[in-house]
């Protein structure tokens, strides 16, 4: 299992913040925003190649496009013609910047939580699939593989939109799992809960909030979800979504401070990559 960070994150503009990301030992980046200003998919294809040749020269690769795909609820028409924008944006920045993993959303997207809709209200689920399903399909067709993250709703209900794309000839798709987001579903069982979601995950989340090297009562085991979900076959990215919570540090040192307890978990955990292990 590799490290990867979102570059925006630290608070600094990808060519200011991926020096500082190799210095840490990360083999990959995760981008965003904070990209000449720009989100990811509104770069030029001169700016990605520029962008490319930089990360290059910085020995650093590109893990996955943290993109806002499908962060519309139930979207009409005008906000679909940006989502179709969206996703040639993508499309192009995966080409020029060789990374084909892209996080994603799905159309689901309530001002107010309403989880578990999606499991008990088929019809809501069946205008979630047929709004975001061209969308999915165009990016399967280009090669791209959407991870989609689980904002605003449980696992099991990304779980069941991901095995409904499948069902309709979509098998790239999987999960962007967000541990923390999730961590409240968690049963009794840990193996079982971190099972369930490695089965179907691209990468792996991780939030600075209750991620902690301390042991207290609240933390997060990462240690043990990264060794339960590497028993099942998980190679895959862990990406460093700081979230930074603490006022106290500023953005660059909460994401320094969450990559190396992140690393420490791996190492722990006997998963981490060796060209990480530096």
């Amino acid at each position: 299992m590799n490290i990867t960070v979102f570059t925006d994150e630290l608070g600094l503009d990808v060519f200011e913040a991926a020096p500082h990301i190799k210095d840490w030992g990360a083999p990959y980046v995760d981008l965003r925003a904070n990209i000449n200003g720009k989100a990811v998919h509104l770069q030029s294809q001169e700016e990605l190649k520029e962008l490319k040749k930089f990360l290059d020269d910085q020995g650093l690769a590109v893990a996955c496009l943290e993109s806002s795909l499908g962060k519309k609820h139930l979207p009409d028409a005008e906000a679909l013609e940006k989502e179709w924008a969206t996703l040639e944006g993508l499309i192009q920045a995966a080409d020029i910047l060789d990374c084909r993993l892209i996080r994603s959303f799905y159309h689901w997207q309530p001002k107010r939580p309403q989880l578990g809709l999606l499991s008990s209200d088929d019809g809501l689920f069946n205008q979630v699939i047929e709004s975001f399903f061209p969308i999915a399909q165009k990016a399967h067709e280009a090669g791209l593989v959407l991870a989609f993250e689980n904002c605003g709703c449980h696992t099991h209900e990304t779980h069941r939109v991901i095995e409904e794309f499948h069902r309709r000839g979509l098998s790239s798709c999987g999960q962007a799992w967000d541990v923390f987001h999730s961590f409240e579903e968690k049963p009794r069982d840990l193996r079982s809960f971190a099972n369930s979601n490695a089965k179907h995950t691209k990468i792996i989340h991780v939030k600075a909030k209750r991620c902690t090297f301390l042991g207290d009562e609240t933390s997060i085991p990462y240690t043990d979800i990264f060794r339960m979900v590497h028993s099942t076959g998980y190679r895959g990215p862990v990406a460093i979504e700081t979230h930074n919570h603490d006022k106290a540090l500023d953005n660059l040192e909460a994401s320094h401070r969450l990559f190396r307890a992140v690393k420490a978990a791996l190492v722990e955990a006997d998963v981490l990559t060796p060209q990480n292990d530096t």
